[in-house]
Formats: structure tokens, C-alpha cells, sequence
């Protein structure tokens, strides 16, 4: 999947934003504040797997909700099943480089589709895929999202080594295999374990159902066999979050930070050879300065080549260092309204001497090294 365009209404912190992306590797950078998580919010929410996000009116630019939000994501690179006629053939748009978007296909253009998510003040979000020929657009559920791709990394990392909806260890499971059946047989081996060898820690238990049966007994209830306590696996909470990746005994959440970020990427990484895009917010977080630069280059052009589409955000500036001054965009938010530059190739020796330029607020620009 290849990203392309991102439009954004009175979401948080931005009241509107329209960004062409051009890139496969992007990064965003430029002081706290100047919006560019809530870019990669957007993105995230507009093309998440789960059927149900909640909102609330902090969701909203300035908190006012007599307006809905709207974000609209334009993507190619897309899945054919997406584009039959049985599914949004109808409503695909044509995508021209540099930024010409059309609402019929036309000779040489590539073939997209733009996502809407939409929120009013019932809080109740809806997905459509939207075009010019129809700006109400027909529902797009989580299943048909969920083959898009796209994964974030940020706080709630964890959930990629458990096999929940939308995580890479499950996309790395394949469609072939049941999660729900694997888990319903591991509750009744459960259940069986507790009921053939049952600890001794279960005596109390088990005198408080004997006492419940004669209790029962005293006003006519008779059971057809003896009350115990028993494993009930409808009360144990075992989802197919319950389910997770362990390196030996241990959970592979309790790894590292930087351990737990290069593998989720990794995973990423390989489902991406068929498309596919990856959020990622303050790069940085959790590595040495050598895994850092490691990790951009693998992003960049690693084995095979680019693999997917990968939006980023950094404050470091060994990060700026290390990628190209094409893949770097500056955002700002002016009273709302925020807008993305791109850095450009003439800069490229600028980032190279001071990064730190490039996420300052502002900057003082003098002639000469003694000034």
C-alpha cells in the first residue's frame, strides 16, 4: 500500500491540513506541538482494523462538536480484491504524480482509493470510501481495512506480540488458522486439568459447593450430581489477546524497548513485500545511537529493496543525519492549520552540519564562524 494523500478537518489539534505525501520513507519533524503525532493519529484511525474506536469531544478541534471531523486518506498500491467491482471498483479515483488527483480514472493515472473516517457529535465513528461522483461513499468495514496494512508503533506496542486483530504476529499467522479454535481447545484442556487434578488449594472451594448443595437441599433442589468447584471457561477472560509471543517462558512485552521496536519492525517489514504501511512515532525511542542507524537504513533500502510505505517522527538529530534531506518534512501548525514542507536536496549539506536547526521552534542565521 502506498500512501499519498492526507486530509484532515478539525481533528485535535489541526482544523484542516491537505498533504500531498511523495515519498516512500518519510519523516516528520519540527518542534513539540507543531502536530505531527496527531498526523500519524489520523492516518492511524482512518485505515485501523478495529471495528469500534472510541472518541470523545477532546477528539475535536477546540473541543467544539457542532461539526464533525473528518479524515481522508488516499492510498494505491492496493490489494486487487479491494478494487473489484463486488467490493470499490466502483468508487476508485486516479492518482497522477505529482499531485494530480482525479475523480474518473484516466489513461496512465494509477488506480486509488481514498478512506474517509467521519465523527459528529454522536461520537460514533463511520469509514466510507468517498470520491467526487459520491461524497457520502459506501462503508468500508474493519475486515477490508485490516488488508491494508497498516501498522503503528508507539505506546501501545505490546499488542504486536499478542495475536489481537491488526497485530503482525497475527497477520504473520496467515488466514488459514483458527485463533479462536486453538484458544477454545486450550480453555477445555484447562478446564479438564482443574477437574482431574485438582490442588489442594481447592479443598475451601470445594466445601463451600458441598455447603451450597445442602443448603439448596434444605428447600428442594436436587442436583443430578455432586456440586464442585470447577474451571467455568466463559468466566476467564481468554482472548485471542491472551495469546502471545514468549521467548522460552517469558513474555516477549517484558523484552527491552528498543528489542520489543526492531521486532515488531522486523514482522512489519516481511508482511510488507506486499505492500503495506508502517507509523512510526519518535524513531528514536529506546535505541543506541548504532541500532538507530541500522534500523533507518533497513527502512530505507533494506534487502529487496523498499517494502512498503513508512511514515515517521523524530527529534533526533543523529536521525536527521542519517536520512536523506528528500525524506525529511517540516511541519507547523499556525492557529490550527497545519501545513508539511518538504526539506529539498539543496539543504542536504545544512542537514548533514546542524540538525538541530531543523527541530528548533526557531533559528538565528549569522554570517561567519566568529559572529
Amino acid at each position: 500500500m502506498g500512501l499519498i494523500r492526507v486530509e484532515i478537518e478539525r481533528f485535535r489539534g489541526i482544523k484542516s491540513l491537505d498533504w500531498i505525501v511523495n515519498g516512500k520513507v518519510v519523516c516528520l519533524i519540527g518542534p513539540g506541538d507543531s502536530t505531527k503525532t496527531t498526523i500519524l493519529d489520523a492516518i492511524e484511525l482512518a485505515l485501523s482494523p478495529r471495528w469500534s474506536i472510541p472518541f470523545d469531544d477532546t477528539d475535536f478541534f477546540g473541543a467544539d462538536t457542532t461539526l464533525s471531523l473528518s479524515i481522508t486518506v488516499t492510498i494505491g498500491d492496493l490489494p486487487a480484491e479491494l478494487l473489484s467491482n463486488r467490493k470499490f471498483g466502483h468508487h476508485t479515483r486516479g492518482w497522477l504524480a505529482p499531485e494530480s488527483l482525479h475523480d474518473e480514472p484516466q489513461e496512465g493515472d494509477e488506480v486509488v482509493l481514498s478512506i474517509r473516517l467521519s465523527v459528529s457529535s454522536s461520537l460514533e465513528p463511520t469509514w466510507a470510501v468517498v470520491n467526487g461522483r459520491d461524497t457520502e461513499g459506501v462503508r468500508i468495514g474493519a475486515e477490508d481495512r485490516e488488508k491494508l496494512g497498516c501498522m503503528r508503533l508507539g505506546e501501545d506496542l505490546d499488542r504486536h506480540f499478542s495475536w489481537a486483530r491488526g497485530s503482525v504476529v497475527a497477520q504473520l499467522t496467515g488466514k488459514g488458522t483458527s485463533i479462536a479454535g486453538v484458544l477454545a481447545e486450550a480453555a477445555r484442556a484447562a478446564r479438564d486439568a482443574v477437574a482431574k487434578n485438582a490442588p489442594p488449594q481447592l479443598k475451601p472451594f470445594n466445601d463451600a459447593a458441598a455447603m451450597a448443595q445442602r443448603l439448596g437441599g434444605s428447600l428442594g433442589v436436587q442436583p443430578r450430581a455432586t456440586y464442585q468447584a470447577r474451571l467455568d471457561t466463559t468466566g476467564v477472560s481468554l482472548g485471542s489477546s491472551g495469546l502471545s509471543l514468549h521467548e522460552g517462558d517469558i513474555p516477549v512485552r517484558r523484552a527491552g524497548a528498543g528489542t520489543r521496536r526492531l521486532l515488531a519492525v522486523a514482522i512489519q517489514r516481511d508482511l510488507a513485500k506486499t505492500g503495506g504501511l508502517t507509523l512510526i512515532d519518535e524513531v528514536e525511542h529506546g535505541l543506541e545511537p548504532h541500532r538507530l542507524r541500522h534500523l533507518l537504513r533497513e527502512l530505507r533500502d533494506g534487502e529487496g529493496g523498499n517494502k512498503g510505505h513508512v511514515v515517521m517522527t523524530t527529534h533526533a538529530p543523529i536521525a536527521l543525519g542519517e536520512l536523506d534531506a528528500m525524506e525529511l518534512r517540516i511541519v507547523r501548525c499556525v492557529a490550527g492549520v497545519t501545513t508539511v514542507q518538504l526539506v529539498g536536496s539543496l539543504l542536504q549539506p545544512i542537514v548533514r552540519k546542524s540538525a538541530e536547526a531543523f527541530l528548533a521552534r526557531k533559528v538565528v542565521v549569522c554570517e561567519g564562524k566568529t559572529e
